[in-house]
């Protein structure tokens, strides 16, 4: 798991890196970018690819979050497993896409004209929309974003739940999933904090982070934060979660070392009877 974190990390960062050294980090408008893709698609292609990579890694700590999170309550819906491995994926696999598709309007925005000015930005325009594969792209980039966004949200709730992360860093985490979906109005904001936030994560499973980890994490169980203004709840003993299986003989084995005559609740009623015989 933290080397999966540690590999997202490295990966996406890469892949802007590589993307922001090409000539596309100098134009403004799309039709400036298609005419700058021809000299640039191996670059930007490149760095795609090792982002896409580095989103596949991400769905790895993720998910065995999630999968914590499950082993420790029954009450988590194993049915959203899926979406928390295939949001980041599509997520990496959209800029693959359309990269590609960018690369083919790009040659046919060359060969026409104009390829400059206001009308040539209209063009580049029309011609991005109505290309199929960056339609394609742009849909499978949507719906990875509400995977990413739902997969991580309810993990780090499920995860607070169970004790596996704190409060607030789950709050941190589900806040940070929102942003991911809005990343429209917030640019890269929530997958670069989503990054850094799984990367935590990761530490806190390894048992490298300061703060070592929850007690859930070793306990195997859930143990739910207190509310604020509660106390901690102590842990259950060995013996308070023993089941009745655990335990030798059986409930009908009391010991007694008197007879059943010498009983003093039977003697004291023969006493009793012998009174009213002699009245």
């Amino acid at each position: 798991m933290l080397i999966a974190g540690a590999a997202t990390l490295v990966l996406i960062f890469a892949g802007q890196a590589i993307q922001a050294s090409s000539e596309l980090a100098n134009a403004d408008t799309d039709a400036e970018q298609l005419l700058a893709r021809p000299d640039s698609f191996g670059t930007v292609l490149l760095g795609s690819i090792v982002s896409g990579l580095g989103f596949a890694a991400l769905s790895i700590p993720l998910f065995a979050l999630f999968r914590a999170a499950a082993n420790r309550s029954p009450q988590v819906r194993t049915a959203l497993g899926p979406l928390v491995i295939l949001g980041p994926i599509l997520v990496g696999l959209t800029g693959i896409l359309q990269v590609v598709a960018l690369d083919q309007i790009a040659a046919t925005f060359v060969e026409g004209s104009p390829t400059t000015g206001d009308e040539a930005e209209t063009r580049a325009e029309e011609l991005i929309q109505d290309d199929s594969l960056y339609t394609v792209g742009s849909s499978l980039g949507l719906a990875g974003l509400f995977g990413l966004t739902i997969g991580m949200f309810y993990t780090a709730l499920s995860a607070m739940r169970t004790g596996l992360v704190t409060r607030f860093f789950a709050t941190l985490g589900m806040a940070l999933s929102v942003l991911v979906l809005l990343s429209q109005f917030f640019g890269s904001i929530g997958i670069l904090g989503t990054i850094v936030w799984v990367v935590i994560v990761a530490l806190q499973y390894s048992g490298r982070s300061p703060r070592g980890r929850p007690p859930a994490w070793e306990e195997g169980r859930a143990i739910p934060w207190p509310k604020p203004g509660e106390e901690p709840v102590a842990a259950p003993t060995e013996e308070e979660t023993a089941r009745p299986e655990d335990f030798e003989g059986t409930a009908t084995e009391v010991e007694d070392d008197d007879e059943p005559g010498d009983r003093p609740g039977r003697r004291d009623n023969k006493r009793k009877r012998k009174r009213k015989q002699r009245g």
